[in-house]
């Protein structure tokens, strides 16, 4: 599962990428288009992309630093939406013998502080978990699952997400995609990355999944 299935509702809190930057002596513009499926560290280094020659590792890091810290004050009991169906198609998938695993742009604080708040972590297999470290993209994080999966001695895999670098990404390093029309993005919209599968959320749509899920092994 991808981390975007877990859908911020903290609208009237300013982005903690941004306040992380700020708090480093950054000013980048608020609008930050096109990010969206990106890694906390992807997200960091275009803020400050602006500041090339300001732009080095030990800024990155304490700037991802300074996301987890501003990001656990702001994160309670409020701040995130799940997915449409997401816990009752864990259980489903997990009753059919597939481990639950994510992979999140997220630092891996950040992931842990959201399944916390949820309730939601015992739901997946920890030796599946993959996160942001400094320098990842989104590719690193794919690819080190990839192995890691393999490594496992599994066979089967496949990545649910709802943004087209979902798709793209998980496309490129050979593996199944299901998208999910429950972020930024609509079905029709998703469609033209061509995923293996196609719904609009996993409560309507979740016979279809387990059905996909089934048809896999």
């Amino acid at each position: 599962m991808d981390g975007t299935l877990i859908s911020p509702i903290r609208s009237s809190i300013e982005s903690p990428h941004l306040n992380a930057v700020v708090k480093n002596g950054f000013n980048p513009e608020k609008k930050y288009p096109g990010l969206l499926g990106s890694t906390d560290f992807e997200v960091i280094s275009s803020l400050i992309s602006l500041y090339p020659s300001k732009e080095n590792e030990d800024i990155l890091g304490k700037c991802l630093k300074d996301l987890d810290d501003i990001s656990l004050s702001l994160y309670d009991s409020n701040s995130f939406l799940l997915c449409q169906g997401l816990p009752q198609a864990l259980i489903k998938i997990n009753e059919l013998g597939w481990d639950n695993g994510i992979l999140t742009g997220n630092t891996n604080l950040r992931m842990l502080k959201k399944l916390e708040i949820l309730k939601i972590a015992d739901y997946f297999n920890k030796d599946f978990m993959f996160s942001c470290n400094l320098k990842d993209t989104r590719e690193n994080i794919t690819e080190r699952a990839k192995k890691t999966i393999i490594l496992a001695g599994h066979s089967n895999s496949f990545i649910v997400g709802d943004t087209p670098r979902d798709i793209s990404v998980a496309k490129k390093y050979g593996l199944r995609v299901v998208a999910v029309s429950t972020g930024s993005f609509s079905l029709k919209e998703l469609e033209n990355f061509a995923p293996n599968l196609l719904i609009r959320n996993l409560e309507d749509d979740l016979d279809i999944f387990l059905n996909f899920t089934i048809s896999l092994v």
